[in-house]
């Protein structure tokens, strides 16, 4: 019985694009409190970041069903709005490095922000339990 609540290997590539965003989402914030001089290689590595969670949003969909105790589950729904939340956020970035440049405000919160609100909204897309719209709902607005 104590065994049914350990994760399966499935479970982990279905929530893959979450992982990734986190772990590039920590990197930058990490690289951020080393950086010197100008900081727009975080800007590049938010947006490879973005595009490595695009396609683990396609690799988990291969593999779709439910996880963590049918907590999340990905299918064609949740694919699809997981894709385009992450798309949004790559535009997003993309957009934004213009502007930072003109402002002088190159930091790396800004992209880990982005990433991790792009967290919460990939929770919000794959959720079927309203605690875990709730988490993803929390994480998201985290940022602003």
């Amino acid at each position: 019985m104590l065994g049914d609540f350990a994760p399966h290997a499935a479970e982990y590539l279905r929530f893959l694009p979450e992982i990734l965003l986190s772990l590039f989402g920590i990197v930058i914030m990490m690289l951020e409190a080393v950086a010197r001089g100008k900081r727009t290689y975080l800007g590049v590595l938010s947006l490879v970041g973005i595009v490595a969670a695009f396609g683990a949003n396609i690799w988990a969909y291969s593999n779709s069903g439910s996880a963590f105790q049918s907590m999340i589950v990905v299918d064609g729904y949740a694919t699809f709005f997981r894709g385009l939340v992450l798309v949004v956020g790559f535009l997003c970035v993309l957009t934004s490095f213009s502007y930072l440049e003109r402002e002088r405000a190159q930091t790396g919160e800004y992209y880990a922000l982005i990433l991790f609100s792009l967290v919460g909204q990939c929770i919000l897309a794959t959720a079927s339990d309203l605690i875990m719209v709730f988490i993803g709902l929390e994480i998201s607005s985290i940022a602003t």
